[in-house]
């Protein structure tokens, strides 16, 4: 056994696939973090997912957990949920966790609505 391990996690400064492709090419991270509004959207992060996959690299959000979960939940390699609350106060509903672990809403589109009145308290100030 080793003295130390060392885990490369790597975040959205790839920004965009080919940048993730890149790493994977050279073996550089042990992790991907790919943010859902920096690589692209859903459809980037599902590409930069299954990219990730092929290398036997499993992936993690990089922020805004309530919109990166459902696209976690589509992913075999997925590892972690980045969970960071700064914008919960945005949403009627909190993520559920049971056992440490995330749970992926049934609910509709993202599984989360705007809390309203939050939302015009953002727009006054």
């Amino acid at each position: 056994m080793p003295d130390r391990i060392s885990v490369l996690l790597v975040d959205d400064h790839s920004l965009v696939r080919r940048g993730f492709r890149r790493m994977l090419e050279l073996r550089s991270a042990d992790v991907l973090m790919p943010d859902l509004q920096r690589v692209g959207g859903v459809s980037e992060f599902m590409r930069v997912g299954h990219m990730a996959e092929s290398y036997d690299i499993p992936v993690s959000s990089h922020l805004f957990p309530e919109t990166s979960l459902q696209v976690l939940g589509a992913l075999s390699n997925t590892i972690y949920l980045e969970y960071m609350p700064w914008f919960s106060k945005l949403y009627n509903e909190t993520i559920a966790f049971e056992g440490g672990e995330a749970i992926v809403p049934e609910r509709p589109g993202w599984g989360f609505t705007f809390n309203q009145d939050y939302v015009s308290h953002l727009q006054k100030t």
